[in-house]
């Protein structure tokens, strides 16, 4: 799948929704306002792959906690719940963990991530997720 939301033309893909900022020069897809995450699906048929490769590019808007949807509210610390600020990549059914990317309000103060090896800076990243993430403001 390809999206590149800087190019003209080109819609979010069905269970996203379209956003962009004041000017209208950047455009993004997110989750939609009244959901807490949002899930799209690229279909791979009956091809086989060893590899997932891909880009995101992430506009961070309103207050991003990184990990701290599920330290919060542990029932939401399981891969099929929204977990993360932030986006993650899974496979297959049931899921699988492949990579998430968590969203960080600032790099040096608050909780949740360990940005920056600031070692007193609470770390709480769900079991299923692993060293398999990276953490960013």
């Amino acid at each position: 799948a390809h999206i590149n939301m800087s190019e003209e033309g080109v819609q979010c893909p069905p269970g996203l929704q379209e956003s962009s900022d004041p000017s209208g020069n950047i455009r993004a897809c997110g989750r939609t306002v009244d959901n807490n995450c949002s899930s799209v699906h690229f279909p791979t048929g009956s091809s086989s792959y060893t590899q997932i490769c891909g880009i995101v590019r992430g506009y961070a808007k309103g207050v991003n906690r990184a990990f701290g949807p599920s330290y919060y509210h542990p029932n939401l610390a399981n891969i099929e719940s929204p977990y993360v600020d932030g986006i993650s990549i899974t496979r297959g059914s049931p899921r699988e963990h492949i990579w998430t990317y968590a969203a960080r309000l600032d790099e040096i103060e608050g909780e949740f991530c360990s940005c920056a090896n600031f070692s007193y800076l609470k770390t709480d990243v769900p079991s299923f997720v692993g060293n398999d993430y990276y953490c960013e403001s």
